[in-house]
């Protein structure tokens, strides 16, 4: 792998992913209430969205530094 590689998938935007993944799982998040089911199904979507688009992106294109920023 490059260093581009390197940098995109060691940043910790992954790591911040992974993490959000495992807390959409949480039987808390189990629901009745249609207001709950839809804003988990958003975040769910979002989270996918994101994981599509970091698999797509050429990290030789990516300043890392980017993802830095609050």
């Amino acid at each position: 792998m490059s260093k581009w590689d390197d940098q995109l998938n060691n940043h910790v935007i992954n790591t911040s992913l992974a993490n959000l993944a495992e807390r959409m799982k949480e039987e808390i998040l189990i629901s009745d209430d249609i207001n709950v089911i839809e804003l988990v199904d958003k975040i769910n979507q979002l989270l996918l969205y994101s994981e599509m688009c970091l698999q797509n992106v050429i990290p030789q294109l990516v300043n890392v530094g980017n993802l830095n920023n609050d």
